[in-house]
């Protein structure tokens, strides 16, 4: 108020030129200091320290606070905070009403049993879950939470309160190889398949079987069994007939008949077990439109020796003879050499030994080794008699 009263006599009474009014801009930040509210101290919304009552160890603390938190304001009674004690408020709560109660609660032993895990610590909290939770313990939907339950021939000093965790026992489920962690409380491992929504097939294979009962840790592994039915149109491929024509050269060749396939429809079941295909049953088999064979008619006439082939086509007819091996044969023993004979004796075309006497009687040819007629024959003869054995080169 006194810099503000000073101002006021300053404008009014100052013989203040034009320029002089410049100078008047030096007081602005004393106008904002006058006029900015005094700074108090942090308390509630209408700016008066808080009433706060703090129950401490069966007494009560009244104390009026301008702290920001419950534990500042618990720090200026009697009432010392211990390792584990707890507030309500909690501790690090700010203060922003006119009045509060303030609860301490001190740290007192707890035993708590997960299954074969027994813990004993020490903790102000009231709930179960808000000790289970500070001791990082997860509970799961299903678990069971029971408290104050008395520990028989527990040896520590004196618990003040039990917690027991009635876990929901977890099973594992194993579908063909997949696995599947299910927490359920069904007696038997059928109500847990319900339960889990598993629906079995009359065929699948389940371990432990349904009626067994179901316990904390169990696997359960489901084969599953599967028969579907399937109709698969395949199809049926042509064969090409090759026809030999001794009338034309070898590498020549002309098709008589274009070949076109078939088709078949073929009606099964696939039988799987764990996934895996264990069988297929065939159910009918029906042709749909049947295979039409291609027929070929290829050449096998050698462009040289063409009396002679003529004699090889008519003495393999008469004597079921293929021409075109006896072409083969002859053209190994003596190149096609009328003459020819080594010496070891044998001699012409076939390369004949003293036998050759008796098969072209049977031929009924000459018995003139350098006859060709005579040698085909023969050969015809005893080729359709006894096969190619007799003669060291085979067709």
């Amino acid at each position: 108020m006194f810099i503000l009263s000073k101002t006021r006599k300053y404008l009014l009474y100052s013989n203040i030129k034009t320029r002089s009014a410049i100078s008047l801009l030096a007081f602005m930040p004393l106008f904002t200091i006058a006029l900015s509210p005094i700074a108090m101290p942090k308390s509630n919304a209408e700016g008066q320290p808080s009433k706060v009552r703090v129950f401490c160890d069966g007494k009560t603390y009244e104390i009026g606070t301008d702290n920001d938190t419950v534990h500042q304001a618990i720090e200026k009674t009697q009432c010392v905070l211990q390792e584990n004690d707890v507030s309500e408020p909690s501790l690090n709560e700010g203060i922003r009403s006119k009045a509060l109660d303030i609860y301490v609660y001190r740290a007192t032993p707890v035993v708590v049993i997960d299954g074969k895990d027994v813990r004993t610590v020490s903790s102000g909290y009231r709930d179960p879950k808000d000790i289970l939770s500070s001791m990082g313990i997860k509970l799961y939907s299903g678990d069971f939470i029971k408290s104050d339950v008395p520990l028989p021939n527990f040896n520590e000093s004196n618990p003040r309160r039990v917690i027991t965790i009635d876990r929901m026992p977890e099973i594992t489920i194993v579908i063909d190889g997949k696995k599947k962690v299910f927490r359920s409380r069904g007696e038997r491992v059928g109500d847990v398949l319900t339960e889990a929504k598993i629906s079995l097939d009359s065929n699948d294979k389940v371990s432990p079987t349904i009626g067994t009962y179901a316990h904390n840790g169990q696997k359960v592994v489901i084969v599953r069994m599967n028969k579907t039915r399937r109709v698969v149109n395949a199809i049926i491929p042509f064969r090409t007939i090759v026809k030999k024509n001794y009338n034309m050269f070898q590498g020549q060749s002309r098709v008589i008949r274009s070949g076109s396939t078939g088709m078949i429809q073929r009606k099964y079941y696939v039988i799987t077990k764990g996934g895996r295909v264990i069988k297929r049953e065939a159910i009918s088999n029906k042709v749909i439109r049947r295979p039409h064979n291609a027929v070929v008619v290829q050449g096998v006439k050698p462009y040289s020796h063409g009396d002679l082939w003529n004699l090889m086509v008519q003495a393999g007819k008469k004597y079921g003879v293929n021409p075109a091996d006896m072409y083969s044969v002859m053209m190994c023993e003596s190149g096609g050499g009328v003459f020819a004979q080594n010496s070891g004796g044998y001699k012409g075309l076939f390369q004949w030994d003293s036998t050759f006497y008796y098969w072209t009687s049977v031929a009924g040819v000459p018995a003139n080794y350098f006859s060709p007629k005579s040698q085909i024959y023969a050969t015809a003869a005893r080729v359709g008699s006894t096969g190619w054995s007799a003669w060291s080169c085979q067709p």
